[in-house]
């Protein structure tokens, strides 16, 4: 049980990379203004924005032209990766 579950904080650390390179290729798409019709594009937007919605409202509160709401995300993911899994990894060895 113990390696099963070993095998899914790794899985889940592999996931939470990909999730990362994909909010920050939805970032340089919102600066490049790269067009929506683009099958990448909207793939891109339908994975990212569900994740940016409940951090929207707090986003907006802060002053300024940027977007704050990826970067809260990338913060969330960056806390489960090197805060909870591995200690959840640490205490399955």
């Amino acid at each position: 049980m113990g390696q099963l579950l070993y095998g899914l904080g790794v899985t889940l650390n592999y996931i939470l990379n990909m999730l990362s390179f994909v909010i920050i290729a939805s970032m340089v798409i919102s600066w490049v203004q790269a067009p929506p019709s683009n099958p990448l594009v909207s793939m891109i937007h339908a994975i990212t924005e569900p994740l940016y919605r409940p951090f929207r409202r707090f986003a907006r509160k802060i002053p300024g032209p940027l977007d704050w709401a990826p970067m809260i995300v990338i913060l969330i993911i960056v806390f489960i990766q090197n805060g909870i899994i591995p200690l959840f990894l640490h205490s399955m060895r």
